[in-house]
């Protein structure tokens, strides 16, 4: 990349003021009418990244979600024999989005990691601040058999039932990359990586593809592991108060879980210097 930017800059600074513009008006000849606003808003100075949404839009994308108006639909059906004849005997189902609100997450997605190669650390941070606990509702397809047993899906459902595609480990490092860079406050940075850590959109991630974003700040380091000890303490706490009124209470499989994932983490720092 380095080696391509040096050759540009030099090509660049071998062009007239002329031969550029010329260049400029050829390629926005070429671009079809729907990216046309997007690359003059980009040549403008007020967007950063061509293909993503605008802040306003994804303000918008998220507020709808939350407000149920962006929905999933779900269908299943009992299929007693399979396409060949043999006895299947299972209930098989199947989720839609008929906005196609997981492609503008993913386009937001793309965008961030775009704005962190730009150094827009402050803007990736935000957008995905906004996105990554969106949880769309769940509603019956007309020609379903069944209802769906989630009222809600979160964007770990989301990849599990093939609606969303992304690269979980990518995303965590874009996330824990803008924290970084963009909030100064180390106190509030390491919060924000730790609750994105103990998500369950991210607790499958493989820490050496972020670790060492992180080992290269102490200050940031300790008070990672200050804030995975605190919350352990928190969450051993409530789950220990929930099971004195009801040892199998609703949401205990989760709770565990995620004291086992807590715990690992701490297990996985504790041998970060």
């Amino acid at each position: 990349m380095n080696h391509f930017l040096e050759k540009l800059h030099k090509q660049l600074s071998e062009m007239t003021e002329t031969e550029k513009d010329a260049w400029i008006l050829s390629q926005a000849k070429l671009l079809p009418e729907c990216r046309q606003e997007d690359f003059y808003k980009c040549i403008c100075g007020t967007k950063k990244v061509m293909d993503m949404p605008e802040r306003d839009e994804i303000i918008q994308f998220c507020k709808k979600v939350r407000n149920e108006d962006r929905a999933v639909l779900y269908e299943t059906h009992y299929v007693e024999f399979d396409d060949y004849g043999h006895f299947h005997d299972e209930w098989e189902h199947d989720f839609y989005d008929p906005e196609n609100a997981m492609g503008f997450l993913s386009s937001v997605f793309q965008g961030c990691h775009d704005l962190i190669l730009l150094e827009e650390f402050e803007s990736a941070c935000e957008n995905l601040d906004e996105v990554l606990d969106l949880q769309f509702l769940i509603e019956d397809h007309p020609d379903t058999d069944d209802s769906c047993e989630d009222m809600w899906m979160d964007l770990d459902m989301a990849i599990h039932e093939r609606l969303l595609e992304v690269n979980r480990d990518d995303l965590l490092r874009d996330y824990i990359e803008a924290c970084r860079q963009a909030v100064k406050d180390r106190k509030k940075a390491a919060e924000k990586i730790v609750s994105a850590l103990e998500m369950t959109l991210f607790q499958d991630c493989k820490p050496e593809r972020w670790i060492t974003i992180i080992t290269d700040q102490k200050p940031l380091l300790n008070e990672i592991k200050r804030k995975l000890a605190e919350d352990l303490g928190r969450c051993k706490k409530e789950f220990a108060e929930k099971s004195k009124r009801d040892q199998y209470y609703f949401g205990s499989y989760q709770d565990k879980e995620l004291i086992s994932h807590i715990e690992t983490l701490i297990k996985f720092f504790s041998g970060q210097a």
